[in-house]
């Protein structure tokens, strides 16, 4: 194994000059096949990135939805509570007006018959 190392690590002897060419060829596709898994490594990590934030972001606004739905539930069921509480008071109002006017006709009635 050593030897196979050596032949790619140093400079070849006088009797391994017919294999210049393969050691060349074998130190440039270790250079390129180190290059190539650097390229590798750099987009995984930035498609991991990414990814990861992209995640995040959607999981936020998930979340953000939900509490904003939560929310619109809770404004509207204030709003139903409000809605029967003026209808209340408005019926209050209109029989108590009801009421007044018919005080006041009878008061009228009384002081016609006067």
């Amino acid at each position: 194994m050593f030897h196979l190392l050596e032949g790619g690590l140093f400079d070849a002897r006088a009797q391994d000059k017919p294999w210049d060419a393969s050691t060349r060829s074998m130190r440039y596709t270790a250079v390129m096949g180190d290059r190539l898994w650097l390229m590798y490594e750099t987009e995984r990590a930035q498609v991991g990135v990414s990814y990861k934030f992209s995640f995040l972001v959607r999981e936020l606004i998930e979340t953000q939805g939900d509490h904003l739905e939560r929310d619109m539930w809770d404004v509207s069921a204030k709003m139903d509570t409000l809605y029967q509480r003026m209808q209340e008071l408005h019926n209050g109002a209109v029989t108590q007006d009801a009421y007044v006017d018919g005080e006041l006709d009878a008061q009228h009635q009384r002081s016609d018959h006067h």
